[in-house]
């Protein structure tokens, strides 16, 4: 975006993206009504011009079409899907055309939350490595923060992320809370991505990478990225 707060749509537009079509989608009549009504007026989601939050909602409906899942779209949306497959940058795209008897891709697990509080507890590397997590956790459209996982997939697994233990994640959301321990030495953060209501704790200490800099700044609403290794807390 041209602004913080463009740039802010952009991440809003892929999360929903991500959550209305998903494969297969949960509920697409509503999805597309709200589509057409944001674009109504519009002639890209963000801004005046093509961003990576029309590619994230323009692909995966294209894809849809050629499924036959989608037969017929409102004037807003069939004017703006036609104007994103006309860019540049989408003919840079290799379009796959599914056919309608392909199995379905495994849906995300429900974020519904669980009864008590997630055991999971990710602690910051001092040099963090490339996260290695398996390809169903990593989220589409999130190389540009390299490839985060989002809280979900961890609080709201069935074991809620006792599997997931010694895996690096990389994680990208808002502070709820953040408190100093062991005389400044470390840090205390929940952690909340808006994919599920439950938040998930990180701990950072003064041997992670840009811990400095956290100092006076990191406060409710401040955004992060973790990245680092999912341990069980000990308190659970």
């Amino acid at each position: 975006g041209n602004s913080f707060f463009e740039s802010a749509e952009v991440d809003m537009w892929l999360d929903w993206s991500l959550m209305e079509f998903a494969n297969p989608p949960s509920n697409l009549e509503k999805a597309l009504d709200a589509l057409e009504k944001h674009l109504d007026q519009r002639v890209f989601l963000v801004g005046q011009r093509f961003t990576l939050a029309d590619v994230a909602a323009s692909i995966p409906l294209y894809c849809f079409q050629q499924q036959g899942l989608v037969t017929s779209l409102g004037r807003a949306t069939k004017r703006w899907l036609g104007t994103c497959l006309a860019t540049e940058a989408a003919s840079s795209f290799d379009f796959v055309k599914v056919p309608k008897t392909a199995p379905a891709t495994a849906a995300a697990p429900a974020a519904t939350a669980p009864a008590k509080a997630a055991k999971a507890v990710v602690q910051a590397a001092a040099e963090p490595p490339a996260p290695i997590v398996p390809t169903t956790m990593v989220d589409r459209y999130s190389s540009c923060v390299g490839g985060r996982t989002e809280i979900k997939r961890i609080v709201a697994a069935e074991d809620m992320g006792k599997s997931m233990v010694g895996q690096t994640v990389s994680l990208c959301g808002w502070v709820k809370t953040a408190r100093e321990a062991d005389k400044g030495k470390l840090y205390f953060i929940q952690l909340n991505d808006g994919s599920i209501p439950l938040d998930i704790q990180v701990v950072i200490d003064s041997s992670a990478k840009g811990f400095d800099s956290l100092k006076g700044k990191v406060g409710t609403g401040a955004s992060l990225k973790c990245v680092g290794k999912i341990v069980e807390s000990p308190g659970k």
